[in-house]
């Protein structure tokens, strides 16, 4: 974590939920931006469910707030996520969920079949 990528995270101008995964993603950062977490550490620490976190990060990413980079490894595909720090702060957010509703959870908390869940499989289809 770096004071700088929170700070960066903190002058953003977005919505609640979405803002509280670029902050928790900036905790998780090193020094050149790139993002090292565990989904459900950041899902806890904004509190929502794995599918919303997927669903905040394609938002995230689509409003460039963040990146992606795709690697393989001999586990399969590696997703690094980075902050976008040359992004203008007042750059309006645009959104195609709606950030203020929490995704509904199943038992197991982890909402697999909800619609911002599925629009970040739709989205991100590799």
């Amino acid at each position: 974590m770096t004071i700088q990528s929170l700070a960066w995270a903190l002058e953003q101008t977005l919505p609640a939920k979405p803002k509280l995964v670029l902050i928790a993603l900036a905790d998780c950062a090193n020094g050149n931006g790139c993002c090292f977490f565990e989904p459900h550490s950041i899902a806890k620490v904004a509190s929502t469910s794995i599918g919303g976190l997927w669903a905040y990060l394609a938002a995230l990413e689509r409003n460039e707030l963040v990146s992606k980079t795709v690697r393989k490894t001999k586990h399969g595909e590696k997703r690094d996520y980075w902050l976008a720090f040359t992004r203008d702060p007042g750059k309006p957010w645009t959104s195609g969920v709606d950030e203020t509703a929490e995704p509904q959870d199943n038992d197991a908390g982890d909402d697999l079949r909800s619609p911002e869940y599925q629009e970040f499989l739709r989205n991100n289809a590799a």
